[in-house]
């Protein structure tokens, strides 16, 4: 099942994404299904300073430690590394994806990309993140876009 859903509130859009992602995450633990990994698995997010979806997931279950963050601002990964526990990596999506591409990492059970600009500026790191098997099956993946900037869809 997906939904699409258009808010002009950045808060308003990031809190109901996460509202999904915690009921997805939810249902897939207590509907019976025994291979349920979702708690366990590797996290794909982007945050921020404060560490909100790290501190989500993590209230449902997730472990911190597998909560993968990039971020090209080494002071936001400085503070997820140390408010929220998170594995915050020095560097934009695409450098991380390349280089645990290489490293075989494992598949994401969740990949959460909340995007602070249009999905014309966006798609290639998207098409990135969903390529090559990098999404478990059963996995979660969410993304979030605004109408800033000059690429309006």
């Amino acid at each position: 099942m997906s939904h699409i859903y258009n808010s002009h509130s950045t808060t308003e859009s990031a809190t109901l994404t996460l509202a999904c992602i915690q009921r997805a995450v939810w249902l897939d633990g207590r509907e019976g299904n025994t291979n349920a990994r979702m708690h366990t698995g590797d996290c794909l997010v982007l945050d921020g300073r404060e560490g909100d979806t790290t501190l989500a997931l993590a209230s449902v279950g997730f472990l911190r430690q597998r909560v993968w963050a990039p971020n090209y601002c080494t002071s936001v990964v400085h503070a997820l590394r140390l408010r929220c526990g998170a594995s915050a990596f020095a560097g934009d999506m695409s450098r991380y994806l390349a280089i645990s591409t290489r490293l075989n990492e494992e598949s994401f059970e969740l990949v959460y990309l909340d995007f602070t600009g249009s999905i014309l500026t966006y798609a290639e790191d998207l098409r990135k993140a969903l390529q090559g098997g990098r999404i478990a099956d059963g996995g979660v993946v969410a993304a979030t876009f605004s109408s800033r900037g000059k690429d309006k869809v």
